[in-house]
């Protein structure tokens, strides 16, 4: 079965995708957009998602080894 999902949907805040699990499994469709916010932000690297539906995504993160020192805005 093929599905075509705007997958970068993902990286936004209060997104869920339809999936099975999304009536069983709890989530306000934050964790994504934290993530990539870190990661780019404050790493200012980059995260990239491949997914087939029906099984399963795969989650890639690139953080540089070289990370200055970033003054952080509270």
């Amino acid at each position: 079965m093929k599905k075509r999902v705007k997958i970068w949907k993902l990286f936004n805040s209060f997104i869920r995708l339809d999936s099975p699990i999304k009536e069983t499994t709890l989530g306000t469709g934050l964790g994504l957009y934290l993530t990539k916010k870190i990661i780019t932000s404050v790493f200012n690297g980059k995260i990239y998602v491949e997914s087939i539906y029906g099984k399963g995504s795969t989650f890639t993160m690139e953080i540089p080894l070289n990370i200055r020192e970033k003054q952080l805005e509270v």
